[in-house]
């Protein structure tokens, strides 16, 4: 799981003191989806990518969202996240899980039932690397971060500037 942490914004903390809690938390709340969204769209692009991830069904492709996580009274979370579908998703595809997402962005070792990888770290890294029935791994979440990073701070400093304009100044 890649993490994007802005430091430095004691002064846009100062800047907001004299703002309600609830105009700062819901601005700040509507601008942090707004960039997530542009991470999330270029995740979903990556399918389309030729060194992409094949997508026979376009579960995965379609589970890929911004969702808010708890935060504290000072800190907002979102999170772009692959793997669980909606109620109407589930319905079109016929799953309620693209479970699958952490392999094909990491890649994995194809074994059946009961084939457990035994022994220590040590080993396993070792198992791993001898393997010849390997899944190479498709990242379609970690270049989106990448690439999309920077774009998405500008568009959050961008929206908290529109909707806060005392604030920007």
């Amino acid at each position: 799981m890649a993490e994007l942490q802005v430091q430095g914004l004691a002064d846009l903390r100062g800047r907001m003191n004299g703002l309600s809690d609830r105009l700062v938390k819901n601005v700040l709340r509507a601008s942090l989806r707004k960039g997530a969204n542009v991470v999330r769209a270029q995740a979903r692009a990556n399918f389309n990518t030729a060194d992409g991830p094949d997508e026979i069904t376009g579960a995965l492709k379609a589970s890929i969202r911004v969702t808010p996580r708890r935060g504290t009274p000072t800190r907002v979370v979102f999170s772009v996240v692959a793997g669980d579908l909606t109620a109407a998703q589930t319905k079109k595809f016929g799953t309620k899980a693209a479970f699958y997402a952490l392999w094909v962005e990491k890649g994995h070792i194809n074994r059946k039932a009961g084939q457990a990888l035994r022994g220590s770290k040590v080993s396993l890294k070792a198992t791993r690397a001898a393997s010849t029935n390997n899944t190479p791994a498709h990242p379609f979440m970690q270049p989106a971060i990448e690439a999309k990073a920077q774009e998405a701070l500008d568009i959050v400093i961008q929206a908290v500037g529109d909707k806060l304009p005392e604030v920007a100044g």
